[in-house]
């Protein structure tokens, strides 16, 4: 510990000698101008040599120094749980400091990872008061027994113990921070810097080049210094790591320790994949109550096959250099023979869930989740409907049902939807033609989307007399005519691109569902909307980049902006009077709409919104629809075909087979 520290100081004492280093030969140099300037024909090649050093030796010095004068950002507060809402989890925890010979915590704090952690509570305060708090996460109680989530509280109590241990670590990983800070981080001064460089005169160019490549060269040394930390730092909490294991395998035993590593991989899995189905059901603006519930949801999806594999590939990991954690081979290795004194008259208890050991956990996790929702969206809850976990998940499967089936049908595609259309007519040949790939053939097509609106951006605001950088906008050069050129070979290859998608892709429409109704119409008609949203998305666009950059337009590009702005608004009118005419249909888990407009408008006043946000607004719900009818469309075929005889090829309507 003593090395560890040593070392570490010696790194901050080198940072430290930079600075100082980088000051006193900026000052040495100034004071030695006169002199210098008494043997040289003053001309400007010579007065930018002696004006480069020293402005190059105060940049770096300044760009040095400044994370030490900017504030770490402050940390959310996380959610205390207070003795008098889970008497029984405070008495588990201190039984079990007594039992092993640990502080008690002076709080418990509840998030929604899949993760436990000590630490401490005060940061540098708490280096002297030893104020230690344990954060839980409800996953894990909502996925271990009680031996296993023991376990884990005894391995945290192991850090409590460790009271020198973490305390240096606490110090470690400050300076880490600090190193992480000078070498990495970025902020409006670098920003500026470059900006400076880019915009200014050529012999601002030379000055500002020499400064960046100096800062540049300090800083490349410092990521050593810090790449250095990491390895130091990272060792010696490897050290802690297997320490706090054996705490674990002294109670519950080595067995469970293995059991563990597996189990909270999976429910760490759970929890990302339960993150980004409440993630999908933000974009609908419908959340749930619950999270653990979720978390529960995604983990019931976990084969006995794919925990198997997971299980093997935990413990084919091995511990790099870096690893602030040793690989599971490893502890496991570190424990292994030991028994745990978990007595067996209390084994039926050990085996129960984790969630007993709280009073009420449904209404602990309500008020976590609720804390996170705050934290993560802000106000703009307030525009979300909040379920019951139950109906969340319902919500959910039915959502799963329809994504499943359509990456079956369109595979390996990016949203087919935003060019794919049902084509009339009768199939031609005797066969309909399916590929199987990988590779996302739609790609091209996303590369040109891109490229064409940027580049007719750029033709936008140099029209309105603006000038652009050409790179930013996808473009070789900022002259008009060649913009103009560019723009339109990017808008005709993006019309050949989707025109080639649909031809190529014709006879999909024979492997979604035939059944006519409501469904199949509004599906066709938002997808004969496809070129008309594709024109808004351009403006809305265009519109957007001149109204972040009108000081760069002439007189404000005030009247421009506006014109944009009208354009944009009109394309609008005409999309949603175009909607109206369409009826939504009824689907399951999907909120009733009397129209296809309905749903887009999403309940918002067309006529009370600003053009950027009807835009924004339009072309993200236009898109959620035109997924959400080509998915069920997949979905009801795939349903035919199960109920189907599984020897008979589905039934089209020529008669013909897939």
């Amino acid at each position: 510990m003593a090395a560890i520290a040593l070392a570490l100081l010696l790194l901050q004492a080198i940072y430290l000698g930079m600075i100082a280093l980088s000051a006193y030969a900026t000052y040495r140099y100034l004071i030695y101008i006169p002199v210098l300037m008494q043997g040289l024909n003053i001309n400007l090649v010579t007065l930018l040599l002696i004006v480069a050093p020293p402005a190059a030796g105060a940049t770096t010095t300044f760009f040095l120094f400044k994370p030490l004068l900017v504030r770490k950002p402050k940390q959310p507060e996380v959610l205390e749980l207070d003795e008098s809402v889970s008497p029984t989890l405070y008495a588990f925890v201190r039984r079990l400091c007594k039992v092993l010979g640990a502080p008690m915590p002076s709080r418990i704090e509840i998030d929604l990872q899949a993760n436990a952690s000590a630490r401490l509570r005060k940061g540098w305060v708490s280096l002297i008061t030893s104020d230690l708090s344990l954060r839980i996460g409800l996953p894990l109680a909502a996925g271990l027994t009680v031996r296993q989530f023991a376990g884990v509280l005894a391995h945290e109590f192991g850090h409590f113990t460790q009271r020198a241990g973490m305390r240096l670590y606490f110090l470690v990983e400050s300076i880490r921070y600090w190193f992480a800070r000078v070498a990495y981080e970025r902020d409006q001064w670098d920003e500026a810097l470059e900006e400076w460089k880019r915009d200014g005169g050529w012999r601002t160019k030379i000055i500002l080049g020499v400064a960046s490549g100096t800062v540049y060269v300090s800083r490349a040394v410092l990521r050593g210094l810090f790449h250095a930390g990491n390895w130091i730092s990272a060792w010696f909490s490897r050290q802690m790591e297997f320490d706090a294991d054996r705490n674990q395998a002294a109670l519950v035993g080595a067995d469970t320790v293995g059991d563990v590593l597996v189990r909270i991989t999976e429910l760490s899995g759970s929890t990302q994949s339960a993150w980004e189905t409440v993630e999908r059901g933000w974009g609908k603006r419908r959340l749930a109550d619950d999270f653990a519930e979720v978390v529960r949801y995604r983990d019931a999806q976990w084969s006995d096959e794919g925990k198997q594999d997971l299980s093997h590939s935990v413990f084919a990991e091995v511990t790099e250099r870096g690893s602030t954690h040793p690989s599971a081979r490893d502890r496991v290795e570190n424990v292994r023979g030991m028994e745990g004194i978990v007595p067996e008259s209390a084994i039926h208890i050990a085996e129960l869930p984790a969630e007993v050991l709280f009073d009420d956990f449904a209404s602990v996790c309500r008020r976590a989740t609720q804390t996170q929702y705050r934290m993560t969206v802000g106000e703009k809850l307030e525009e979300a409907v909040v379920l019951t976990a139950t109906d969340f998940i319902e919500e959910r499967r039915h959502d799963d049902r329809r994504s499943e089936a359509l990456a079956s049908t369109f595979h390996g595609l990016t949203m087919p939807s935003r060019w794919f259309r049902l084509a009339a007519g009768s199939l031609d040949g005797e066969k309909i033609t399916v590929y199987l790939t990988d590779e996302d053939q739609s790609a091209q097509y996303w590369k040109l989307l891109e490229e064409s609106v940027n580049r007719n951006s750029g033709l936008e605001f140099v029209r309105a007399g603006g000038k652009i950088d050409a790179h930013s906008f996808w473009l070789s050069s900022a002259d008009k005519n060649d913009v103009e050129v560019e723009a339109a070979q990017s808008r005709t290859a993006l019309a050949k691109e989707t025109e080639r998608l649909r031809s190529h892709y014709k006879d999909y429409v024979y492997l979604i569902s035939q059944e006519p109704g409501e469904l199949r119409e509004a599906y066709a008609a938002i997808s004969e909307a496809q070129d008309r949203l594709l024109e808004l998305r351009f403006d809305w666009v265009a519109a957007g980049v001149m109204q972040r950059n009108s000081p760069h337009l002439p007189e404000g590009g005030v009247n421009i902006i506006a014109e944009m702005e009208q354009r944009v608004t009109k394309r609008c009118v005409n999309i949603l009077d175009y909607l109206s005419r369409v009826p939504f249909p009824a689907l399951d888990s999907v909120e009733p709409h009397d129209t296809l407009q309905a749903y887009v408008l999403g309940g918002a006043d067309a006529s009370a919104m600003a053009a950027a946000e009807l835009g924004e607004r339009i072309l993200a719900r236009a898109d959620m629809a035109a997924e959400l009818f080509l998915a069920e469309l997949c979905a009801r075929s795939r349903d035919e075909r199960a109920a189907s005889s599984a020897t008979a090829p589905p039934a089209l309507p020529s008669g013909r087979a897939v």
